[in-house]
């Protein structure tokens, strides 16, 4: 008998069982082993799903057969990914496309089973499909915690081709995410007319005294010149005029700009439109491609410009206001 339970001891510890389940007698061992090994292969499925739940009944049920604590740690680190593939899954069977986008990016984080990211991926594609650009793929109170505040920011103004399509809805919903984080950006209104000539000026202007930033949504087409005086093309002309900063996004496979023009065209035949473009867009320019960027990274993209560029004109301001003694002479340290 001691033999036996001898025998039973020895297999318990190369299993790495407890004491009170390897000393069982000769008929019970392959039953309790056979029980560890069942164990370890539900923790094992559960730890490639994306169901939580399951997978601590499985820690637990492993704790109790006595696996290794190795296998069991393994586990525990696993969870916060499988945790975020059951978000994933269940922002994927709503209709929600802001929290759809950030249960994706906590997903790809805790590198999750690329066959669920692809899933998410199809589901945030017919989520923007059926929405139709417009409002409903806009939520605004979901994601206050992604955008910083804006109040210090310096002014930008979107300089685009409004032609009511799909790329002007998406800037019009990226713009009311920044104004709703106190960032003063402008746009003017769908729509021409005395109303939209008088906004541009208004704007322009206000970029031109606070040194703010033009913010150029650089289509294939962009700056095209046209009948109106207050196209994309008069606003860049007006940037290169005044040395306005610009931000350059890329949106389009072209870059830059190249805007149809020549001897057929009905307002730029001597392609005015390609030149300025040139002396606004120069090489040393830098121009973010946002062509897979969603509404939210290209927010925070023109956010962190309109920070950085407030911050930088506050130290400017705050260290020529010291050197003429108007205040005391020491600088703070920029926010970076």
């Amino acid at each position: 008998m001691e033999n036996h339970n001898s025998a039973a001891l020895e297999e318990g510890e190369r299993l790495g069982l407890p004491v009170e389940v390897a000393s069982v007698s000769p008929g019970n061992a392959p039953h309790a082993t056979n029980q560890a090994e069942d164990a370890e292969a539900k923790l094992r499925e559960a730890m490639d799903g994306n169901d939580s739940a399951a997978l601590e009944d499985a820690v637990r049920e492993c704790e109790r057969v006595g696996l290794p604590d190795e296998v069991l740690l393994e586990a525990y680190e696993v969870m916060p990914r499988v945790e975020a593939a059951q978000s994933l899954v269940k922002a994927m069977g709503g209709r929600d496309l802001q929290a759809l986008q950030k249960a994706l990016e906590k997903a790809k984080e805790l590198k999750v089973n690329s066959k669920v990211l692809v899933a998410g991926h199809r589901a945030m594609r017919v989520i923007q499909k059926d929405a139709g650009g417009g409002d409903q793929g806009y939520v605004g109170p979901t994601l206050k915690e992604a955008l910083p505040d804006g109040t210090d920011a310096v002014p930008g103004m979107f300089s685009a081709r409004f032609d009511g399509g799909e790329m002007e809805r998406k800037f019009r919903r990226i713009h009311r995410m920044l104004q709703d984080h106190n960032f003063p950006v402008r746009m003017v209104a769908a729509g021409g007319g005395d109303d939209f000539g008088r906004s541009t000026m208004k704007y322009l202007n206000e970029l031109e005294e606070k040194g703010g930033v033009l913010i150029c949504v650089c289509t294939e087409h962009y700056a095209e010149k046209t009948k109106s005086p207050f196209s994309s093309f008069n606003e860049l002309e007006y940037a290169q005029d005044y040395s306005l900063d610009v931000l350059p996004l890329k949106v389009a496979d072209v870059y830059p700009p190249r805007p149809p023009s020549g001897p057929q065209h009905p307002h730029d035949k001597d392609g005015e439109a390609r030149s300025v473009i040139k002396m606004v867009f120069r090489p040393n320019v830098t121009f973010t491609d946002c062509c897979q960027l969603d509404e939210m990274a290209i927010a925070r993209v023109i956010a962190d410009k309109l920070l950085k560029k407030g911050q930088s004109l506050a130290l400017r301001c705050y260290c020529k206001l010291a050197t003429t003694g108007v205040i005391g002479n020491k600088i703070p340290t920029p926010i970076i």
